[in-house]
């Protein structure tokens, strides 16, 4: 079946409300634990600060962080940290019973060796949020315990948020919510409600994936499915399909992928790619696609590594060794495999690196795809124009970021806190309704004084309706047209998105074969990009978009009254003290010289 056009949702906290019931990012993931420090992921600069009473981390790691406070916390599968607090309360051997091993054992000190065996996820209630861990147990023989271990048992730990350090006490601990021989690959996304979570479980000694629904009576469902990949026949030689291998969800949950790798009886090395349809209103899966990575010289069998595009697009997919890209939208998915890194061919290593190898490839919510390196070094990688169709190794950024310290090579397991309800589907059934879109978009001139130009929308928040003017008096429509201009020159080029909560407008000046010229200005509708958290208590921030200058903020209340009036400043983030206001519904309206820009609505708590 060949898939339609994949949507991104990247939704952003509403203001805009229109309902009682309101969509709220209830946690962030723009502050990432990396081993010994933290990764500032909220904008194009990524930044990373060192910390030094930090959790070790070996393999799994899981972050969430609230503005609200200011804290970051970070799991790596058997203790909790809160960053600046340390340790939080009872945060001791959640996925490691210290009866069944040693009390120096590495995975007590420096949590699950493997990745994507915890994950943190937001609660229904603000002041908590919920780890999901895969825990160990020993393998004993003849009542004397073994080097092995088993996975048997998903588990749950609750924490409550505090207001002083160290900022969290573990209120629920090693839950049992599901139990089987596990395998890594633990995922999340947000159900087509808007509300509740589905987790999906990998099984490591059968073909099978466990979905558990995560709502307000905790966990209140769970599927089984069986996938028909038990044995591959390969040139009559009988492969069986084993792990451990990574799988994620698509920015808009539409999709569920899973990288694996084959042992056949010759024990030639394979590695798989499988792709789903996932439905998020029922958890029904359908296989879409099911293909062979292509061998290279096998540098390393693990890690693997999957990521998608922003806007979903295009898959990547990592063997440690190699770095390749697929496009989701091509009839031929798997011939159009871009290779954009080699171990045997990367530059040479200098005094302060080595030869890498991939670890992790996570999207920020800034758009970046960043690719961390097996073990610990100071370099991170990211992957340049990953909305767009790669080229060779030039699309792999080298050494993106230098910490200047050694950092984890492993990157966090984070789900899409900001997917919202599945609009307008038998689901969405809350009352949760999307903030109004806001419009973006690149493009990319395959050749040198080409007039062929591929578009490719990158807006964010829901939308439903693309609408491009090509400058030229053309006009043409969907999320990545690709159009022939019949002369080189400048065009101004304007995108309009729309969704049932609004619409937006972006325009740039596109030049083909001729050179900018200083009086084509780049112009487009203003938005704050972000006021979150809404519903806010004593404050809330305002994260403005490029293009502004300076001017005011606003609050009314509904009477009309203005109660609140803020300076703002052309800066990423602007934070408004609500302390004096009283509980209920206010407009806020943003202004500069020239009049209003945008107003919307909070509810202040």
């Amino acid at each position: 079946m060949i898939r339609g056009v994949i949507l991104l949702i990247i939704l952003i906290s509403l203001s805009n409300i229109t309902n009682a019931q309101i969509f709220e990012d209830q946690g962030f993931a723009d502050k990432w634990y990396m081993g010994s420090g933290i990764l500032d992921v909220s904008s194009a600069s990524v930044d990373y600060d060192t910390v030094f009473n930090g959790m070790r981390v070996s393999g799994s790691t899981s972050s969430i962080n609230y503005d609200d406070s200011g804290i970051v916390y970070a799991t790596n599968g058997n203790t909790i940290y809160s960053y600046p607090g340390g340790k939080i309360t009872g945060a001791d051997s959640l996925s490691y019973h210290p009866s069944t091993g040693d009390s120096g054992d590495a995975w007590l000190i420096a949590g699950m060796p493997s990745p994507d065996l915890c994950l943190i996820l937001p609660t229904l209630e603000p002041e908590q949020f919920s780890v999901f861990h895969i825990g160990v147990e020993r393998i004993f023989v003849n009542g004397e315990p073994t080097p092995d271990a088993l996975l048997p048992h998903l588990f749950q730990t609750t924490v409550t948020r505090q207001a002083g350090p160290p900022y969290g006490t573990v209120t629920e601990k090693r839950k049992i919510v599901f139990t089987d021989t596990l395998d890594q690959g633990l995922a999340a996304v947000r159900h087509g409600n808007g509300r509740d979570w589905w987790l999906m479980l990998n099984s490591r000694t059968r073909e099978e994936q466990h979905l558990l629904r995560y709502g307000p009576e905790g966990i209140d469902s769970v599927a089984t499915y069986e996938f028909d990949h038990d044995l591959n026949t390969t040139d009559g030689i009988d492969t069986l399909r084993l792990g451990p291998g990574e799988s994620l969800f698509s920015p808009d949950g539409s999709l569920f992928a899973k990288i694996k790798y084959t042992v056949p009886s010759d024990t030639t090395l394979e590695r798989w790619v499988t792709v789903y349809e996932f439905d998020r209103c029922t958890g029904a899966f359908e296989e879409w696609l099911d293909f062979r990575i292509p061998d290279g010289e096998n540098c390393c069998v693990v890690p693997q590594s999957l990521a998608f595009s922003p806007n979903g697009r295009y898959l990547y997919v990592s063997t440690g060794g190699e770095l390749y890209q697929y496009d989701l939208l091509v009839d031929d998915v798997v011939g159009s495999a871009v290779q954009i890194f080699d171990y045997y061919q990367q530059p040479e290593p200098d005094s302060n690196s080595f030869l890498a190898v991939l670890e992790s490839i996570r999207l920020t919510p800034s758009g970046h795809l960043l690719v961390g390196l097996a073990g610990t070094t100071r370099y991170m990688h990211s992957i340049r124009h990953a909305n767009q169709p790669a080229k060779d190794s030039t699309d792999l950024v080298w050494k993106f970021l230098d910490s200047l310290s050694l950092i984890s090579g492993y990157l966090p397991n984070l789900p899409n806190y900001s997917l919202g309800p599945a609009e307008n589907s038998p689901c969405d059934t809350l009352g949760i309704d999307y903030p109004p879109p806001l419009a973006a978009f690149e493009y990319a001139v395959p050749g040198q004084d080409s007039s062929l130009v591929n578009f490719y929308d990158s807006s964010s928040v829901y939308v439903t309706d693309w609408f491009w003017e090509f400058g030229d008096g053309n006009t043409g429509e969907g999320p990545f047209p690709v159009y022939q201009y019949d002369s080189l020159g400048a065009y101004e080029v304007c995108l309009t998105v729309s969704a049932p909560s609004g619409s937006d407008t972006r325009c740039r000046w596109l030049y083909l074969g001729v050179p900018p010229t200083s009086n084509n200005q780049e112009v487009f509708s203003f938005r704050p990009l972000h006021i979150y958290p809404n519903p806010a208590r004593d404050r809330f921030y305002v994260a403005l978009g490029p293009g502004f200058r300076g001017g005011t903020l606003s609050i009314f209340n509904s009477l009309g009254v203005a109660v609140g009036r803020n300076d703002l400043v052309p800066t990423p983030r602007s934070e408004i003290d609500t302390t004096g206001l009283a509980s209920g519904l206010y407009v806020v309206i943003v202004e500069d010289k020239g009049g209003e820009l945008w107003r919307g609505k909070i509810i202040i708590r």
